[in-house]
């Protein structure tokens, strides 16, 4: 993610003293597993002018954990879209005939300059007034109807034409149309994942 948005001198900061002894070359890889890691790793800190890793105590690493993790759900250099990746073989296995890596991307409406509008979906896509009221300021013809809006809308923003609802908690939470929203827990209680209440 660094290397898309063209940093160039890259500190690295990491809970696990392993990986960045390993990283430094103080401690010498002896598994398969954690050799081919390290290759990989050291092909991507090739990638920047200078690089440099420490290892924090994961009590003093609370805060950096959680910015990774929200850090992995953006493209490097689009806002117009959010990745689920599902990592079916370890990054190091590679079959020529097996893709490791399923993706479902998804896309943000589409990006009209006059008006957003929805092209084969059923139902109604919720976010079309909100989109066009912060795009372009148009409200409900009915009067009360347009005040209540307003009310209701300015709890969302429009981020490179992608629709948030802000949030108490502080990071703004992107807003999805049914399908996605389906696709999106599906992802989260399928799978591995299907017994977790």
């Amino acid at each position: 993610m660094a290397s898309g948005l063209k940093v160039r001198n890259l500190r690295v900061y990491s809970d696990s003293l392993l990986v960045v002894y390993h990283v430094n070359n103080e401690y010498v890889a002896h598994d398969s597993k954690m050799i081919a890691y390290l290759k990989i790793a050291t092909e991507q800190k090739s990638k920047f002018r200078t690089f440099k890793i420490t290892q924090v105590p994961r009590d003093q690493n609370v805060e950096a954990d959680a910015l990774e993790k929200l850090g992995a759900i953006f493209q490097p250099t689009k806002l117009s879209n959010i990745p689920i990746t599902h990592v079916l073989t370890p990054a190091i296995q590679k079959e020529p005939d097996q893709n490791p890596v399923k993706e479902v991307s998804t896309h943000a409406i589409s990006q009209e300059p006059d008006s957003v509008s929805i092209v084969g979906q059923q139902d109604p896509d919720w976010r079309v007034p909100y989109i066009n009221w912060l795009r372009d300021g148009t409200l409900p013809e009915d009067r009360k109807e347009a005040q209540s809006f307003r009310i209701k809308a300015s709890r969302y923003i429009l981020i490179d034409n992608v629709l948030f609802r802000k949030s108490l908690a502080g990071p703004c939470l992107r807003c999805l149309n049914k399908e996605e929203a389906e696709t999106v827990l599906h992802d989260v209680h399928g799978g591995e994942c299907g017994n977790h209440a």
